[in-house]
């Protein structure tokens, strides 16, 4: 009995180390608006973390795109660039907070 109640506090434990993408929160860290394009805006981020992260993805999305890092075991820090007039809206889901070097780039690319 011991050892299923400590597996069971294992399992729970271990699971609120990671956000699953269908949990990922209602309400962006960061909500913004840039002149530049999803396309120009989404590839800037993209430089950015792609020198601190192996491997991240873009993909379209309905008026623009999602991008992600990838092959990660923590949630991953989570990015939509949507089409708006001109420019873009931005919507940043933190995936961690001491993943400062993702944030960082969400403004620099403003």
């Amino acid at each position: 009995m011991h050892k299923t109640v400590l597996a069971a506090m294992i399992s729970v434990l271990l699971a609120g180390c990671s956000l699953p993408v269908a949990l990922t929160p209602n309400s962006p860290t960061i909500s913004e608006r840039s002149a530049k394009s999803p396309d120009d805006y989404s590839d800037c981020v993209m430089s950015h973390w792609q020198k601190q992260h192996a491997q991240v993805d873009r993909k379209v999305i309905s008026r623009g795109y999602e991008v992600r890092v990838s092959g990660s075991m923590t949630a991953s820090d989570y990015l939509e660039v949507h089409r708006q007039g001109e420019g873009s809206l931005i919507s940043f889901y933190e995936g961690a907070p001491w993943h400062r070097a993702a944030k960082r780039a969400v403004y620099e690319c403003l």
